[in-house]
């Protein structure tokens, strides 16, 4: 069942439009990121590790304007090319 599952997601990234790869593309990263979180703070005895909240703040956009204005947007300069 897995197996089909996986196999439909790939069919969809390769196939499917770029709103339907943006999605999974974005679930990827939610869930990777929720692991990494899960393994730091289970190998850490239930305090989250420092390092994952440095990830996760290069990983994210700000709300303030001046701050997106910034060309060096980091790992978004791969999905959104100017």
């Amino acid at each position: 069942m897995l197996q089909s599952i996986l196999e439909d997601v790939r069919r969809e990234f390769r196939m499917g439009n770029m709103v339907t790869r943006l999605v999974i593309v974005n679930i990827v990263g939610f869930l990777l990121i929720n692991v990494l979180r899960l393994t730091f703070w289970l190998s850490n005895a239930g305090v989250v590790h420092p390092l994952y909240f440095q990830i996760r703040r290069y990983l994210t956009l700000s709300s303030e304007p001046r701050v997106r204005s910034d060309p060096s947007l980091g790992v978004t300069d791969q999905y959104f090319p100017s």
